[in-house]
């Protein structure tokens, strides 16, 4: 009887071993490396590079508006060291 409940013993804490064991090779198994990290962030959210490029043409068009509707503005005041202000 000693035996037995020595050898269920053994088989239980070999069970939990096994399963601590086994949880952290999954986690450590379902970890991104560096690089899967980086092109899982191009791939959803584009490449950085062309999104810069594309942020800079979107300023450029917008500075060309604002510069083409200054002559309709009604009384530009001006800052002489920033800022302008052009009213309709």
């Amino acid at each position: 009887v000693d035996i037995l409940v020595a050898i269920v013993f053994v088989m239980g804490l070999i069970a939990v071993v096994d399963i601590v064991w086994s949880r952290f090779h999954w986690r450590r198994d379902l970890r991104m490396t560096k690089q899967e990290v980086k092109d899982e962030l191009k791939q959803s959210e584009g490449d950085p590079i062309v999104k810069s490029r594309l942020r800079s043409l979107a300023r450029d068009r917008a500075r060309r508006r604002m510069m083409t509707a200054v002559p309709r503005a009604t009384l530009v005041i001006a800052n002489p060291t920033h800022y302008s202000i052009a009213l309709k």
